[in-house]
């Protein structure tokens, strides 16, 4: 979006501050990149506007362009809240709990995102590559189990200058 049209919305904004005009003004200024306005602009519009998922949505997704994960997340939260089925949030949701290593909450999200909309591709290959990153998490060996207290203790208290049984050369 041209600057000439990015002003615009925003004398646009400014005269009827209750209008949803910030929603396209700050698509623009996220595409463009100026992620601290667009941040701005988006988040004044969501607390003028609590109930419109899309505005909590564009809030979530500019702040995981920020790479505050943390403001993504609860921002995507508020949009499940007010709309349980709002694909864009359970694929972004998703994405936030893989990163989160939280990967059982990543494939919920995922799969519900993949329901919403059969066709996304980008959806439906990270619900397969997580649930790849899950079956080989469940295939891998056990990592060694650690001393117990007790045969720490000993281990811990052992003579330094004597050697184990068979360990002489």
């Amino acid at each position: 979006m041209a600057a000439d049209e990015i002003r615009a919305l925003s004398e646009l904004l400014a005269a009827d501050p209750q209008s949803l005009v910030f929603i396209p003004l700050a698509e623009a200024l996220l595409a463009r990149g100026d992620l601290t306005n667009a941040a701005s602009v988006a988040q004044r519009g969501a607390a003028r506007h609590p109930n419109r998922t899309e505005a909590h949505d564009l809030v979530a997704r500019i702040a995981l362009a920020q790479g505050d994960e943390a403001r993504a997340e609860t921002a995507w939260e508020s949009v499940l809240a007010l709309d349980p089925l709002f694909g864009t949030a359970h694929r972004g949701l998703g994405l936030v709990r893989y990163r989160q290593g939280r990967l059982e909450e990543a494939l919920q999200h995922l799969a519900q995102a993949a329901h919403e909309d059969p066709a996304d591709e980008p959806v439906r290959a990270a619900l397969d590559a997580v649930r790849q990153v899950v079956r080989a998490r469940a295939n891998a060996p056990a990592p060694p189990r650690r001393a117990s207290g007790q045969i720490a203790a000993v281990a811990s208290s052992a003579d330094p200058d004597t050697e184990p049984a068979g360990a002489s050369a």
